[in-house]
């Protein structure tokens, strides 16, 4: 029976890698968009685990049940996530002129006041729609940019066909790297020399973080989204020693295009006590950030269907 799984999520990861990447690759992005669009009601029809866990993750987030406004919000979280799985294969393709034709920016008058400061800027953001594609939008404009960032090669799998899958999931991961540097931003990975981060800040460059992500070693749980969800306190603790100006940054997804929303600075909570500060400073971002989860809870909510939750014992599905 695991040998079946195996061959499934091979000819899963074959198929996204060789026949349809090279189909979204020479087709125009309109009709990517498109045919995304059209298959939206199979993912939803057959995708029924994952449906079930968004649906409960979103009664738990509004308190209440909603049927046909979660069903349209589901719906809309899939389509969100397919324009991102097919944005990540063009990003190859991306150049200055397309980036500015289909990304706009709120607030960028936000980020150029703070680098007159000279301490260097972080956009704080989240998994929230699709956070690359902050990267084109602000490096393509003239911005020294970099993006703090993990590598996590995926884990082998043993068995029958197993040696078919890990090489294919190994190229796929790497391949995917690769085009995601293909952007212009620089990465610093946190396994790395993480030192490089207060560098690039010192020299009054932008860091981009993913608050959500799991740059650090310790966690916190804080109450999130009507559950309890864990956060890891690395980009945190780096921001409250390097002292930047810090900009929550939010990419929010059009028909056909984008809004990257640069907020204005957080006023960062700072005591001396760097566990304390850490805490109150998640949960103040966490506060801006669940604002717009439920403006926008499309462009988050599919962490409610993720097998690797960031909340703690099923809570937030209560």
């Amino acid at each position: 029976m695991r040998s079946l799984k195996t061959f499934i999520v091979l000819l899963k990861w074959w198929t996204y890698w060789y026949p349809f990447r090279f189909f979204v690759q020479k087709m125009p992005l309109s009709v990517n968009y498109a045919l995304a669009d059209l298959s939206v009601p199979f993912i939803y029809f057959f995708s029924k685990r994952k449906r079930v866990m968004i649906e409960r993750g979103l009664t738990s987030m509004y308190r209440r049940g909603d049927g046909p406004l979660t069903k349209e919000i589901i719906k809309n979280t899939f389509r969100n996530s397919l324009y991102s799985t097919i944005e990540v294969l063009l990003y190859p393709k991306m150049t200055k002129d397309i980036s500015e034709k289909i990304i706009d920016i709120k607030g960028l008058e936000n980020l150029d006041k703070a680098l007159k400061s000279g301490r260097g800027a972080v956009l704080l953001h989240g998994h929230f729609g699709n956070p690359h594609i902050i990267m084109p939008g602000i490096g393509y404009r003239g911005y020294k940019l970099n993006q703090l960032g993990s590598r996590n090669p995926p884990e082998k799998r043993e068995g029958l066909f197993s040696r078919m899958y890990n090489n294919l999931r190994t190229t796929v991961y790497e391949s995917k790297l690769k085009y995601k540097e293909s952007l212009p931003v620089n990465f610093i990975y946190t396994d790395a020399f993480i030192r490089d981060v207060f560098r690039r800040l010192k020299d009054n460059e932008i860091i981009a973080i993913g608050i959500d992500g799991r740059e650090g070693s310790k966690s916190v749980v804080i109450d999130f989204l009507g559950g309890k969800a864990l956060f890891y306190t690395g980009a945190m603790k780096l921001i409250l020693r390097a002292k930047p100006v810090v900009l929550p940054t939010f990419h929010v997804r059009n028909k056909r295009s984008h809004t990257i929303i640069i907020e204005k600075p957080m006023d960062l909570e700072i005591t001396g006590d760097e566990e304390k500060d850490t805490c109150a400073n998640l949960k103040k971002i966490l506060n801006i950030f669940e604002n717009y989860m439920h403006r926008y809870p499309e462009h988050y909510v599919m962490i409610f269907g993720l097998k690797q939750s960031i909340f703690v014992s099923g809570e937030s599905a209560s």
